[in-house]
C-alpha cells in the first residue's frame, strides 16, 4: 500500500514540470490576456491588482533541447491596493533563435502561450 501511495506522489509530481522541466517561479500574482511575437520581439498584455507602487516584470527563459519557454516574473513591491491595472511588456527575445523549435510564453495559471 505505502509503494503505491508513493507512485501516486511521484505522478502527481510529474504532473507539475512544464517539459520536464520544474515549474518556474512567476513572482506575484498576474494574467496574461494575450502574447504575439512579431519577428524577434514578444509583446504580452497583462493583468494585475495595484495601482499604488511601481511593479516590474523580468524575463526569463529556458530551453529543454526540445523547445524554447520564456516567462515573467512579477514583483508588485508589497502594493495591496486593488486597482485592476493592465501593461504591456515588451522583450526582445533574438537569443532564443531555432526557428524550427516551438517556443511558449508559460502563464502563471498553468498554460502556456505558443509563440512559433
Amino acid at each position: 500500500m505505502a509503494r503505491l501511495a508513493l507512485l501516486a506522489a511521484l505522478a502527481l509530481a510529474a504532473c507539475d514540470t512544464v517539459g520536464g522541466l520544474d515549474p518556474p517561479d512567476f513572482g506575484d500574482a498576474y494574467t496574461v490576456r494575450s502574447a504575439t511575437l512579431d519577428g524577434d520581439t514578444l509583446r504580452a498584455v497583462v493583468e494585475y491588482s495595484g495601482g499604488c507602487a511601481e511593479h516590474t516584470f523580468e524575463r526569463r527563459h529556458r530551453t529543454d533541447g526540445q523547445r524554447g519557454e520564456v516567462w515573467f516574473v512579477h514583483d508588485a513591491n508589497g502594493d495591496a491596493c486593488e486597482a485592476l491595472v493592465t501593461d504591456t511588456l515588451v522583450s526582445e527575445i533574438g537569443f532564443l533563435h531555432g526557428g524550427a523549435s516551438p517556443l511558449v510564453l508559460l502563464t502563471p495559471s498553468g498554460g502556456e502561450v505558443p509563440l512559433r
